[in-house]
């Protein structure tokens, strides 16, 4: 038997393990990013269903909470006014 014939024909560049992680890189983000979008939604899911979120109008909201709510309600009367 020859030194130079490599017993395993599919280990001819390397090992499967080394081809299948040079070649699918994209496979660990797309399961990287499903699964943080996963765990988001069901993190809001549970805030939405649990009511943690106070949404009483007695209660003052927090700054950021306010400039987001002013920022959404500015842009949205500014997107549908132009139509009137």
């Amino acid at each position: 038997m020859s030194s130079d014939r490599n017993p395993n024909p599919r280990n001819r560049t390397g090992s499967r393990d080394e081809i299948g992680s040079r070649s699918k890189p994209w496979k660990h983000v797309l399961m990287t990013l499903g699964a943080v979008v996963a765990l988001g939604a069901s993190v809001g899911a549970g805030v939405i269903f649990s009511g943690l979120f106070n949404v009483a109008a007695t209660v003052v909201d927090s700054p950021p909470l306010s400039w987001m709510l002013v920022a959404v309600r500015e842009r949205s009367i500014k997107r549908h006014a132009r139509r009137i």
